[in-house]
């Protein structure tokens, strides 16, 4: 790349010039800010380029190291190199490190330190406990595809003061029964247990207890208990949990219900809460057999994953969420298969259009509907994404509409069946919808790509 070049403004028209090197008469911030999303190694070579360039990295605050671009550390051990290397960058801030030999333990009292990843790569990275933590100013700490003993998390939580976020993905501790994460200061929490890329990992008891905790992430299994205590500041949860039949303590429906249910009562206090498909059936059943003691009375934001057969148990959640004002439904293929019931592109739309076809959609004998005896006086937008066109889809959107007072708009993603068959749907389900009986007037239907229709 020629570094000499340079952009002249002549009578309104743009010139490229030799006078002037465009990138090194840049403010020395910004140009450590771009060295900084680059590998140590392409970071170093930036010291060829002038003299002004030789030194310049040194003063980098990020230290990028993945060891997928150095095949010959395989061979040769690099960890010499790494701490030659971390001896010059006393500014550092954040180490960012991809690896899966051996760490060096400077790291861990580094006094300037405020933000550190590690990812194993080629494996895991196995991480020996430091003989000391002291990291005062660490405020983000990220383990991923880490082998490493617990201790070594209590530690930070304990001796950096000033953590506020923890990332667990895909790590094995040993030595150990339960996983506690307990901390006064902690304010985002990301735990991941199991990934499709990886696979599933050892399963342990899983207790949670952060007072100051705003968001909190959690990809795991219900093994024997999953507690959530006192996250009285959640803002934001993203939950998705499944069950483990090998992992299960065998016990009776009750048994298993009230351990599901004690996981939905420590999230009461979120204002935004999005679920996995299994997350929803799992809670809806639970709540079927047990009732919640608390409502989600704080909840505003509701984000869900469901299957065609389930579309309609997240009216056994909306049932504790009085205040929800955006539900945003994503359906999934899953079971799509094994799904017994209407397909409206599939039906002939002459016979939706007669006013008999209405009346079989609501049956008498629908069991989440006759329970469904709340109003949702604050629900004003619905979204459905994926929108397969089943009968259980259409008479989620019926109850919503008999029940929601301040409903505004509902929107619709059609899912990518045929064309002819997605023009279909969107009339017979528009037909349909302009049939119900309305708690709210004004509400637009929108189908996102084709049209808006009024009902």
């Amino acid at each position: 790349m020629d570094m000499r070049k340079t952009l002249c403004v002549t009578n309104g028209r743009h010139q490229l010039g030799q006078s002037e090197d465009i990138i090194s008469n840049l403010n020395e911030d910004v140009i450590l800010y771009i060295l900084s999303f680059l590998d140590i190694k392409a970071a170093v070579v930036t010291s060829l380029l002038s003299r002004r360039w030789r030194y310049l990295w040194s003063s980098l605050r990020v230290l990028n190291f993945d060891q997928r671009f150095y095949p010959w550390f395989k061979k040769y051990p690099f960890k010499n190199s790494l701490d030659k290397v971390i001896n010059v960058l006393r500014n550092v801030q954040e180490i960012h490190l991809k690896l899966s030999s051996e760490l060096p333990q400077c790291i861990f009292n580094w006094k300037s330190l405020r933000v550190l990843k590690l990812k194993g790569v080629d494996g895991f990275l196995w991480l020996r406990n430091p003989h000391s933590v002291d990291l005062p100013l660490l405020k983000s700490l990220h383990l991923t595809r880490v082998v490493l003993d617990m201790t070594l998390v209590n530690d930070c939580l304990s001796k950096c003061p000033a953590l506020e976020v923890l990332s667990l993905k895909c790590c094995e501790f040993m030595h150990l029964e339960d996983l506690i994460v307990s901390s006064p200061q902690l304010k985002k929490l990301v735990i991941i247990t199991y990934d499709q890329n990886y696979g599933c990992f050892k399963h342990y008891d899983t207790k949670i207890w952060a007072p100051k905790l705003t968001f909190l992430k959690v990809r795991d299994y219900i093994s024997k208990r999953f507690s959530l205590d006192n996250l009285s500041s959640l803002e934001s949860a993203v939950i998705d949990l499944k069950v483990n039949e090998h992992f299960v303590p065998l016990g009776t429906k009750q048994e298993n219900a009230k351990r599901v249910i004690q996981v939905l009562e420590g999230l009461c206090h979120a204002e935004s809460l999005t679920l996995s498909a299994s997350s929803l059936e799992m809670f809806s059943s639970a709540l079927k057999i047990q009732r919640m003691s608390s409502q989600f009375s704080n909840l505003r934001h509701f984000k869900l994953t469901s299957s065609p057969n389930d579309a309609c148990d997240l009216l056994q959640l909306l049932m504790d969420s009085p205040n929800i004002k955006t539900l945003l439904l994503k359906m999934t293929w899953t079971n799509f298969n094994s799904y017994q019931g209407r397909l409206y592109w599939d039906e002939v739309i002459t016979v939706c259009f007669q006013p008999s076809f209405y009346s079989t959609i609501m049956e008498a004998n629908w069991e989440e509907w006759l329970q469904f005896q709340c109003l949702l006086e604050h629900l004003e937008s619905v979204e459905i994404r994926n929108f397969l066109g089943c009968e259980n889809e259409v008479r989620l959107l019926i109850v919503l509409l008999q029940k929601a007072t301040a409903l505004r708009k509902i929107k619709i993603v059609l899912a990518q069946v045929w064309p002819h068959s997605r023009e279909k749907m969107m009339w017979v389900v528009w037909k349909i919808l302009q049939r119900v009986p309305r708690a709210s007037q004004n509400i637009m239907l929108e189908f996102v790509n084709f049209r808006v229709l009024k009902l």
